[in-house]
């Protein structure tokens, strides 16, 4: 019992000095990444998603290809997609098929495998796409292959695999092989191809067009082989469907294989799989997303689960080394080249801290941490876990004197020698943690209204009272250039200026700056350092503080560099570089050129800041993590690239025509474009596919000859222009990336030509038009001249007999003036009359507007008063539509000017009423019937009984015309001629 006691004994000291060796550890590895700079980590690259939004239907990928630029074609279950950088556009089979294969060859070819279908796709001089069916190769007999599920190459031989038959393609010429089996893949490897059946591997033997069987299918337990990969220049790996894995040894001609099974990586079912550049094996599951290991650490999976489906029909590696997944619905692009990776997602990050090999992470859901961190890890939110005891809101992360402390809504915490967090009693709602200058082993922790002081007292931090006389949020703080002096911004109530007395007991000096004392604003202030200066951060600019004023000013420097109109609310130093976040959006600048702020590269960050409480952590003088509202991301600064070889493409240009239809004209011209006047508008499209970024590529554009300077950088890839004028043009566009990397310049040059009159031909023509014109006015003129001088004589014989003629003349004209003054008097009067018999028209339906107007209103209205008002004026109003004294002024009036018409018909008719004589004289003005209902306030069926009934008192025949019969009882008198019985 004694030996057992002692045992145990010794297990409990060993268990201690491992403890305290494994936290030695963890100190000594904090100090030697203090003094190396912070671990280098890496997160998962940038992925960006396609989905059903950017191609109107439900869309599974099946097989991608990328042609040389940069142009991608994507064979999917309706048809072809194409990407032209930002722009998709789409093909469709003749026979309506489904699109399983396309592939790119060395010669810049877009072969294509659809349903009893191959072929090509093309682009034309206007920059559109067509498909080209190659079918006609395969004699007619043999064109029943079914669906081609794989395109390969093997040198200049290409093959297309469907699951009955294998398409062998060769200087035009076409060979099939046929199978009673089931084709289920090709793989070609160091040269050769291996083609996969149920039976087992065959080795294709090119000089023979014919397969051999290499490995049975009991080699490999039968399994669904889903591909061969080359390992090395002798090794081959085998995936199948099942998830597992075997070596294929390639160094004989028989190709032995070899059994050693690689451990497999805990992969579920398999659907494909590919081998990137860097060597690395990339597996699409079933069900999981992707899969990614190196087959040297097969044991390390990571997968990528935050692609946008579980299920991953294909992978493609592009030129440019980023990865597409091919998804059951949609597809993602992973670009491996971004600066910028995700390490933590699903939480909103405050504050992060490496500890040793660990990071700690400050989030709204509580405090994670990271498992060992070794050189270059590849770190995802899988690699996190919750702090136990740490959950809910955390606001900080700090090393104090080599301890981790951590600001909390419960408090503050710190790490004890377990790693365990330890609650330091008396605090509450604690913002951060921070050393007090000038005091050795204090520490303030400070809190929603207040400092708490922390000590350690054996061994252990304590809260050992709160400094009194100060009750406000200490979120942001700085210490000031006095032992005991600090700078305390408050997030709305302004800037506190605090000095405690020596013993840290109570705030003994305490002014308060608001907007009175050379602020903007009181709101929002953030404290931070510039060049060992402090600065306030504002709404309106950075400011800084005068000792000699007693003032807030704007900073000189930092106002120029960022203007006063935008939201500063973080400024990071570390070194020469400057972090910001600046109007919701974060950048850099270099001290040595503080007029360049480079934005771009994080403008998928914009807008997911948590306001003045942005984090940002400088690794090293190129690394920076970032916490946002989205999670935790890492940017490496790299030099922007503003030179590159990466073409820019016009992938179509288009205008309309006179008759406004759409025209296109040719993106790759040998010559000058001319293009007629008669376009309205002219609209250029261009992309630059190379650039690694797709969604983010941004461009500008400048149209020499009408543009004054280059437009500002956007993401829209098309310019229209609108009624050019004639003459010369070129039109001038470049792409860049979020890297700031820029692709060429290319041009597009043409001329809209002038109208036919403004040609030179039609100059010339109207020169030679107007010289003849001047000859034959010449001509004429002295023509004209002579004879008239053989006129003057004849004219003078004449002259006497006119002299003879002049008084009868005279004597008529006088006559005839007087008629004319009594006819035009008529004349006048008759209009008068008829502008005064519409204007009455008129009137009378402005009233029957307006009352019915009133009517309506009356029934919207609420109060009773209202209504009696609105009722008033109908009443009125109806009132006078019934009064007859505008009548009366027209009888009146007609009869001055018709006296000798009237006097006619009441001698002919003296029994007719005043209304009969009346309805005479509107149908003698030609008046219709709706025109004499308007002005006797009747309607038009009353005119037209009331017409009726006077033709029967005048006892008219029907076959008589109304009007020619009132212009015959007084022909001449006023009548205007017209014969038409308006509406009868």
């Amino acid at each position: 019992m004694r030996t057992l006691r002692l045992s145990d004994h010794v297990k409990k000291l060993l268990k201690r000095k491992l403890i305290a060796v494994y936290v030695l550890g963890l100190i000594l590895s904090a100090s030697v990444s203090m003094a190396q700079g912070l671990p280098e980590i890496v997160g998962l690259p940038k992925i960006t998603h396609y989905t059903r939004e950017d191609f109107e239907i439900e869309t599974q990928f099946w097989s991608m290809a990328e042609d040389n630029d940069g142009i991608i074609y994507f064979g999917t279950n309706w048809g072809i997609a194409i990407l032209t950088g930002q722009e998709w556009t789409s093909l469709k089979m003749p026979n309506g098929s489904d699109v399983r294969a396309v592939y790119h060859t060395e010669d810049n070819r877009i072969l294509v495998g659809a349903y009893n279908e191959i072929g090509e796709i093309k682009r034309d001089e206007y920059g559109k796409f067509y498909y080209e069916s190659l079918l006609y190769l395969i004699s007619e007999d043999e064109n029943d292959f079914g669906l081609i599920w794989q395109i390969e190459a093997l040198d200049e031989l290409l093959i297309f695999r469907s699951f009955t038959k294998l398409i062998f393609l060769s200087d035009n010429k076409a060979t099939v092989i046929p199978t009673s089996d089931i084709f289920w893949s090709v793989d070609v490897v160091e040269g050769k191809a291996y083609v996969t059946m149920n039976d087992g591997i065959h080795l294709f033997i090119e000089d023979r067009i014919e397969l051999e069987l290499i490995i049975e299918s009991l080699s490999y337990n039968y399994e669904r082989i889903i591909a061969i990969l080359p390992l090395n220049q002798e090794k081959a790996t085998v995936f199948t469907r099942q998830g597992n894995s075997y070596i294929l040894n390639l160094k004989t001609d028989n190709l032995i294989f070899d059994r050693t099974h690689v451990e497999s990586p805990g992969l579920d079912q398999i659907f494909c799989a590919k081998r990137s550049s860097t060597g690395e094996y990339l597996l699409g599951t079933i069900n999981n997303y992707l899969k990614i290991y190196d087959p040297k650490k097969p044991e390390l999976v990571r997968t990528r689960n935050d692609l946008q489906d579980k299920t991953v029909l294909n992978i493609y590696e592009s030129r440019n080394g980023n990865i597409w997944t091919l998804l059951n619905r949609g597809v993602d692009h992973i670009d491996m080249s971004f600066p910028g990776t995700t390490i933590f997602t699903n939480a909103a990050i405050y504050d992060t801290e490496f500890i040793g090999s660990r990071l700690f992470v400050a989030t709204n859901q509580g405090t994670y941490r990271s498992g060992p961190i070794y050189a270059n890890s590849q770190l995802s939110t899988s690699d996190f876990e919750l702090v136990s005891g740490l959950e809910a809101q955390t606001w900080s992360v700090q090393i104090v004197g080599g301890t981790l402390f951590i600001g909390h809504d419960n408090g503050a915490y710190y790490l004890d020698e377990k790693l365990e967090p330890v609650f330091i009693d008396g605090t509450y709602g604690i913002w951060k943690v921070i050393r007090v200058p000038g005091y050795e082993n204090k520490l303030f922790a400070c809190g929603y209204d207040g400092l708490f002081l922390i000590e350690k007292v054996n061994g252990k931090y304590q809260a050992t009272r709160k400094i009194a006389n100060f009750e406000e949020s200490a979120r942001d703080i700085v210490a000031g250039k006095s032992r005991g002096e600090f700078w305390i911004c408050h997030g709305i109530k302004g800037i506190y200026h605090v000095r405690l007395d020596s013993e840290l007991n109570e705030v003994i000096s305490r002014e308060h700056f608001t907007d009175k004392n050379g602020l903007p604003t009181t709101h929002g202030i953030n404290v931070s350092t510039y060049n060992e200066e402090i600065v306030f951060l504002t709404s309106f600019g950075v400011y800084t503080y005068s000792d000699s004023l007693g003032q807030f000013a704007p900073h000189p420097e930092l106002q120029r560099i960022f203007s006063n109109d935008k939201v500063v609310t973080n400024l990071t130093q570390y070194r020469e570089t400057v972090w910001f976040v600046h109007d919701n959006s974060m950048g850099f600048y270099s001290l040595s050129s503080p007029q360049h702020l480079n934005k771009d590269l994080f403008a998928s960050l914009n807008g997911t800041f948590i306001t003045s409480m942005e984090h940002l952590y400088p690794i090293n003088s190129q690394t920076i993590l970032v916490g946002t509202n989205t999670g935790l991301y890492q940017f490496k600064h790299i030099s922007p690239n503003t030179t590159s070889k990466i073409p820019t493409h016009i992938t179509s240009v288009r205008y309309k025509d006179a008759a406004d239809n759409i025209q296109f004209e040719t993106v790759q011209p040998s010559s000058l474009i001319s293009l007629s006047p008669e376009i309205s508008s002219l609209e250029f499209t261009y992309a630059a596919p190379l650039l690694s970024s797709k969604k983010d590529v941004q461009y500008r554009y400048k149209l020499e000859n009408f543009d004054q300077s280059w437009s500002n950088w956007t993401i829209e890839n098309s310019k229209e222009y609108s009624f050019l004028k004639p003459g010369s043009y070129i039109f001038l566009v470049e792409a860049k990336d979020n890297r700031n990397t820029k692709s060429e310049l290319i041009s597009y040059s043409f001329e809209i030509l002038p109208p036919w009159y403004q040609s030179n031909q039609a100059m010339l023509l109207f020169a030679l038009i107007f010289l003849s014109i001047l000859g034959a006015t010449v001509f004429w003129v002295r023509h004209r001249y002579r004879k008239s001088l053989a006129e003057q004589d004849r004219i003078r014989k004449v002259l006497e007999l006119e002299l003879q003629q002049v008084k009868l003349e005279r004597e008529k004209e006088s006559i005839l003036k007087d008629n004319t003054l009594l006819e035009d008097d008529i004349v006048n009067q008759n209009k008068e009359l008829a502008n005064y018999t519409l204007q009455l028209s008129k009137n009378h339906d402005l009233l029957i507007h307006v009352k019915d107007t009133l009517n309506e209103i009356k029934k919207e209205a609420r109060l009773e008063k209202t209504k009696t008002r609105i009722r008033e004026l109908a009443r009125k109003i109806s009132v006078s539509l019934d009064e007859e004294e505008h009548l009366k002024i027209f009888d009146t009036n007609f009869e001055k000017v018709h006296q000798s018409f009237f006097n006619e018909l009441k001698a002919k008719y003296p029994d007719l009423s005043q209304k009969e004589l009346r309805l005479c004289g509107f149908v003698k003005m030609n008046m219709t019937n709706k025109e004499i209902a308007s002005v006797l306030n009747i309607s038009i069926r009353g005119v037209e009984t009331a017409r009726y009934r006077l033709r029967k008192h005048l006892s008219l025949d029907h076959d008589i015309n109304f009007v020619e019969f009132l212009d015959a009882l007084s022909s001449g008198n006023g009548s205007n001629g017209q014969s038409a019985d308006h509406d009868e």
